[in-house]
């Protein structure tokens, strides 16, 4: 696994939006503390973990450290939206114990992915994150995440809004394929991590997923189970990579 400079383990904080379980605020503080003092650097979230409550908890936590000493991301797709049918009741459907008072409202458009960034920096309190997936597109349009969606992230990092960015979804778990672009019409796949050492690729890893982090040093990679969606995303991801 390529090095991203903060360590080879990082820490997925879906639990600190009340993933299966709630939590107080003193102690969501208290594991990311552990987490810190065990050396983590690198944390991800998304507004879909918690209805935002991972992003705010997290974003507390960070602003407590030094912002150049970790590395952060989070993910976009869906957005929040208030829920006044929800009022009274909780996220239980989605695993989340938390109030349904939003609701998540699917928007790969370019509009909606850059809303999203725009909602989760201010729920983190900071002006940057460093990374930025595109969360679970095959649950909503896996087409128009291609086709969209990954060309709208490339905007981002483009403008430098964003340093990498990449697809985080539960698709790829630990038996997750990589392939070149130009071998993926002969069905040539390589299990990670060797691959993604031999391709100088970026992964990150976060429990439960591989993320699959595109710069612009970083070679066009995709993942998927089937050769048709290998075939597809590579296609999408070399047509954003190629002009650089």
């Amino acid at each position: 696994m390529t090095d991203f400079g903060f360590g080879a383990l990082s820490y997925g904080a879906a639990n600190v939006g009340n993933l299966y379980r709630a939590l107080s605020d003193e102690q969501a503080h208290a594991v990311l503390e552990a987490a810190w003092n065990a050396g983590i650097r690198y944390f991800d979230t998304a507004p879909h973990y918690g209805l935002g409550l991972s992003e705010r908890r997290l974003g507390d936590f960070l602003a407590t450290k030094p912002r150049r000493e970790y590395k952060i991301s989070s993910k976009v797709g869906r957005l929040l939206r208030a829920n006044p049918e929800g009022r009274g009741r909780l996220d239980i459907e989605n695993d989340f114990v938390v109030p349904a008072d939003l609701t998540r409202a699917w928007d790969f458009s370019a509009d909606g992915i850059r809303r999203s960034l725009d909602e989760s920096l201010a729920r983190l309190g900071l002006d940057s994150i460093d990374i930025l997936y595109l969360h679970d597109p095959e649950k909503y349009d896996l087409a128009l995440g291609i086709s969209t969606a990954i060309p709208a992230l490339a905007a981002l990092r483009d403008e430098g809004l964003v340093a990498g960015i990449g697809v985080g979804s539960m698709w790829m778990p630990w038996s997750a394929m990589v392939a070149k672009p130009e071998a993926i019409s002969s069905g040539e796949t390589t299990e990670l991590p060797s691959a993604s050492e031999r391709l100088g690729s970026r992964v990150a890893r976060t429990p439960m997923r591989w993320a699959y982090s595109i710069t612009r040093s970083t070679p066009t990679i995709c993942a998927s189970l089937t050769a048709t969606m290998l075939r597809d995303c590579a296609r999408a991801v070399r047509s954003v990579m190629e002009p650089m």
